[in-house]
C-alpha cells in the first residue's frame, strides 16, 4: 500500500499540462461550400473533447488536461463555450463547442485553420467566395396584354423566355 501511494505521487509530477493523446476534433475538415462575398454563412460546429488517456489519469485517476486557445485564420471566424482548461477524467471526457463560420472577402477558393491551442488538434477549413447577387443579368419573366372578348377585356399573360 505505502509503494503504491509512493508511486502515485511520482506519476502526479509527471502529470502532462499540455495536449494529449486524447485531445481530439468532431470532424479534421469544414467545407463551408460558395458563399456571394461579403456574407457571412451559417455557422457550422466542432466538438473539442479531452478524455482520459494518459497512465497518470488511469492509474491515478489525475484528470489529463489541455488549455484550449482557439484562432481561426482569415476569411474564417469563430466563437466558443471552452473554459480555461478541459479537463478529461477516467470515464468522464470534457467537451466544448466551437462554432465556425465563413465571410469571404474576394471571390475563388479559400482555405484556412481552425487551431485548438499549442500542441491541439487543428481543422482544416475551406469555402469558395462567389459575387454577390444583383438583379442585373437575372432573368424576368416578361407579360404582355392580350385583348379578349367577353368579361375580361384585357388579361395578363406571361412566358417564361
Amino acid at each position: 500500500m505505502i509503494a503504491a501511494a509512493g508511486m502515485a505521487s511520482a506519476l502526479i509530477a509527471i502529470a502532462p499540462a499540455s495536449a494529449s493523446a486524447g485531445t481530439t476534433v468532431s470532424t479534421p475538415n469544414l467545407d463551408f461550400g460558395s458563399v456571394p462575398v461579403g456574407t457571412q454563412s451559417p455557422s457550422l460546429p466542432v466538438t473539442l473533447t479531452e478524455t482520459c488517456t494518459s497512465i497518470s489519469c488511469l492509474v491515478s485517476f489525475i484528470p489529463d488536461q489541455f488549455a484550449p486557445v482557439v484562432s481561426a485564420t482569415s476569411g474564417f471566424t469563430q466563437t466558443n463555450s471552452c473554459p480555461t482548461t478541459l479537463l478529461g477524467m477516467l470515464g468522464l471526457p470534457q467537451s466544448c463547442t466551437i462554432d465556425v463560420s465563413f465571410v469571404p472577402l474576394v471571390g475563388g477558393p479559400i482555405s484556412g485553420l481552425l487551431s485548438t491551442g499549442t500542441g491541439g488538434p487543428t481543422v482544416s477549413l475551406a469555402g469558395n467566395g462567389t459575387p454577390p447577387q444583383t438583379l442585373n443579368g437575372v432573368k424576368r419573366r416578361k407579360c404582355k396584354k392580350h385583348k379578349h372578348r367577353g368579361a375580361h377585356s384585357s388579361k395578363k399573360r406571361c412566358r417564361k423566355r
